[in-house]
Parts: structure tokens; C-alpha cells; sequence
């Protein structure tokens, strides 16, 4: 792609990274420091509905809050000179979760990732934020980062302060693989941090399965009422038996039967034999390291109901570095 004619001041760009629902990303260096950066363009020509402009204002004014090895952190923001809104973020070479899945998993491997994602979303929770829409896409895996710094919770844009939430019409957002129940119904005035526990439980119950709990056609209906399927552990995944309640209490249908707050998740989990923070090692990247440019996509419900795709960058760099 030509070098863009319409880009934020004070940085200069470096090469195209992708083109999502909602603009172009490109690697950029700031012309002050020499540091390196992702910066989001938002392309508002296709957004008659205005949709896409709240949604990434939503994301700035969440991402704006936190500051946690966890979260990908925002480091600037405003308009180009032709008036387009624009998000300078951390740089992060890794690769998204969904990429892992299917690998195999030691459980100090399990317990970093677990840690991690808690950290990142008790930093958010603690400062009123819920991402919804937690799934594998939107967590970087980072190689040779001991501890939180190799796990990076990305894309809030449709975060909400859960504040918002009690005051909010109804609506379907996110994305039904990972949907919790409340947020399937679009009763967005009971979402809060539970609703992003239940997605953590769809995660790890793929990851030790190998497979997710409900497929195919009518996702929000079996996230309301299909029971849950047995939950066995495959044998490329090492974690103690313990882990599995646990799980199957994170998916519970009901809020109020589910971990209320990640304080409480991590007093179950401290009764397991847990290990030393690891490292994840960068031969699962090698395949997807082998091109920066190559980019996944999986559908995601907008706040009008219509399917958009989120730039989920399989090998990515995202922010300032």
C-alpha cells in the first residue's frame, strides 16, 4: 500500500500492518523519540450509522484508563490534519491465543496464561471497565516474557463502564462463540465482570478440550440454555483435575451462580498445586512469525446487530516500542 497523505502529525509511517472494520493500521515511528508504534486510522467513509466512530471512541476512553503489563496500552490519540480519529498503542510482537489452542500446554504454560488474563482483567474491572468480548483473538501471546508481559488483552471496542451498563438499551454485542448468557439476550444492564469470567471459561474449556462447548447454528441460544458438554481434558494439556470445576463453574448459565470477581476465582484456583510463572516458547510462533503481514478475522456483533470483522492480526505489532 502507498504511503498514506492523510497521517497523524508527529509520527511517520512505516509500513501498512492490515485494514479492519474500521481502518487501516499501520506501523509508525514517533519522530521525536524513535519509538515505535501501531497506530489505528479510523476510516469513516463506510460508517453511515456512525457505529464504528462511537465504537472506537468507546475503546479509546476505555484503554485511556489502564495501565497494566497485561493490556495493550494507549499512548496517544486525536485527529489527522483531514480530521480522522486516530489510537497510537503499544508495540507488541506475538501472536493471538487462537493460534495456541490446539498446541500442547504444560501447566505452568496454562497457569502463565490464566495469571495473566486475570491480571490484566482485574486491572480493568477495578477501574469500572468490562471488555466483552474476551476470545483468543483478542489475546497476544508474546514469546520469551516471563509473567503478565507475555499475555496482551487487546481490542476494547465494546468495552463498557459498567456504570453505562445499568443505564443501557438492549442489545446484542460480541461475539456468540464466547458470549455469555446475559450478553447473548443483550440484557446489557446485567453485564459486569462476570460476563468476561464466563468468556475466560469458553477459552480454557476449548483450550483443555480441544474443541469449543457450542458450535454451528444458534450459538446464543445453546450459550442460554444447552447444558454444558463433559468436559475432558485432551492429552496434549497438563493441569491438575482441580482446574475443572473450576471451568465448569466460570460457564454457569446464571450470573449469580457464577465467580462474581476475579478476587474470588483466584481463591479457588490458590487451592491448586500452583507453579512458577513461565515463558511461552517462540517455536509455537515460528509458522506465524514467518509473515507480519498475514491477518485473521472472526465475526463479531456490532451495537446494531450487524456482523462486523475485527483486524485480529495473527503475527502482529501493536503500539509503542
Amino acid at each position: 500500500m502507498s504511503t498514506p497523505k492523510d497521517f497523524p502529525q508527529g509520527y511517520t509511517p512505516v509500513r501498512w500492518l492490515g485494514e479492519g472494520s474500521v481502518g487501516d493500521v499501520w506501523l509508525a515511528q514517533h519522530q521525536e523519540t524513535g519509538g515505535h508504534c501501531a497506530i489505528k486510522i479510523l476510516d469513516l467513509s463506510q460508517d453511515r450509522r456512525g457505529s464504528a466512530e462511537r465504537s472506537f471512541n468507546r475503546e479509546v476512553r476505555a484503554m485511556a484508563k489502564l495501565n497494566h503489563p497485561s493490556v495493550i496500552e494507549v499512548y496517544d490519540f486525536g485527529r489527522t490534519p483531514e480530521g480522522s480519529a486516530y489510537v497510537a498503542m503499544e508495540s507488541v510482537l506475538g501472536s493471538a491465543l487462537s493460534q495456541y489452542l490446539n498446541q500442547d500446554w504444560s501447566w505452568p504454560e496454562l497457569w502463565t496464561l490464566i495469571d495473566a488474563l486475570l491480571a490484566g482483567l482485574g486491572h480493568a474491572h477495578a477501574r469500572d471497565i468490562v471488555h466483552r468480548d474476551l476470545k483468543p483473538n483478542n489475546i497476544l501471546i508474546v514469546p520469551d516474557v516471563v509473567g503478565h508481559g507475555g499475555v496482551k488483552i487487546v481490542d476494547f471496542g465494546i468495552a463498557m463502564a459498567t456504570s453505562d451498563a445499568e443505564k443501557a438499551a438492549k442489545r446484542i454485542e460480541g461475539t456468540p462463540a464466547y458470549m455469555a448468557p446475559e450478553a447473548a439476550q443483550g440484557l446489557v444492564a446485567e453485564v459486569g465482570p462476570w460476563t468476561d469470567l464466563y468468556s475466560l471459561g469458553v477459552i480454557l474449556y476449548e483450550l483443555i478440550t480441544g474443541r469449543l462447548p457450542f458450535y454451528g447454528r444458534n450459538l446464543l441460544s445453546h450459550h442460554q440454555y444447552t447444558p454444558l458438554p463433559e468436559l475432558r481434558m485432551r492429552a496434549q494439556v497438563e493441569a491438575p483435575e482441580g482446574i475443572m470445576p473450576i471451568v465448569r463453574r466460570l460457564m454457569e448459565k446464571q450470573p449469580v451462580a457464577r465467580y462474581r470477581s476475579v478476587a474470588e476465582l483466584r481463591a479457588d484456583l490458590n487451592t491448586l498445586d500452583l507453579p512458577e510463572l513461565t515463558s511461552f516458547s517462540p517455536q509455537l510462533l515460528d509458522d506465524s512469525l514467518d509473515s507480519l503481514d498475514s491477518f485473521d478475522s472472526l465475526d463479531s456483533l456490532s451495537e446494531d446487530g450487524e456482523a462486523q470483522s475485527s483486524l485480529t492480526p495473527m503475527s502482529s505489532v501493536v503500539g509503542m516500542g
